[in-house]
């Protein structure tokens, strides 16, 4: 299951997607274009590209609200441009908010990308790996596992 869903009933073959997606994941089947999940990095080019609307990324707000309402522990991870939303730059009040709406806990983003460039600052300074890519872009990691896995290691 992926994050990009498709509308059938939207897509109008125009091939723009099959045309735009940089590792060709997507393949005309059946009259439609078809994500092919296991080769796709979730880059959402295609979902810009789409003139029809026909892909989309999927909202999984309601399910986050059943969680909620059945007492389970979810957690909320909260980007950096959360001051951009919330009309305060006090992370507290946001973590109270979210805490009174039913999360276990609340945390920000930025902290566990802050601890992801210290260990790789470290790794750089010892000098002991060829080459590091460091990123938070889930896409960049995809990429590499599924068309670089050579890069792995």
């Amino acid at each position: 299951m992926s994050v990009i869903e498709l509308n059938p009933t939207n897509c109008r073959n125009c091939y723009k997607c099959i045309r735009e997606c940089p590792i060709k994941a997507i393949a005309f089947k059946d009259g439609r274009a078809k994500i092919i999940d296991k080769e796709c990095i979730l880059c959402g080019i295609c979902v810009q590209s789409c003139p029809q609307n026909a892909k989309y990324i999927r909202n999984d707000v309601d399910e986050v609200k059943s969680l909620l309402r059945l007492g389970k522990p979810v957690y909320a991870s909260v980007a950096p441009s959360w001051q951009g939303w919330y009309g305060t730059d006090d992370f507290s009040v946001l973590s109270a908010a979210l805490k009174k709406l039913g999360f276990a806990g609340v945390e920000e983003t930025a902290i566990g990308a802050a601890e992801t460039s210290r260990e790789y600052a470290e790794l750089m300074e010892k000098g002991s790996m060829k080459n590091i890519i460091g990123t938070a872009c889930a896409s960049v990691v995809m990429l590499i596992e599924r068309k670089y896995p050579e890069l792995i290691k």
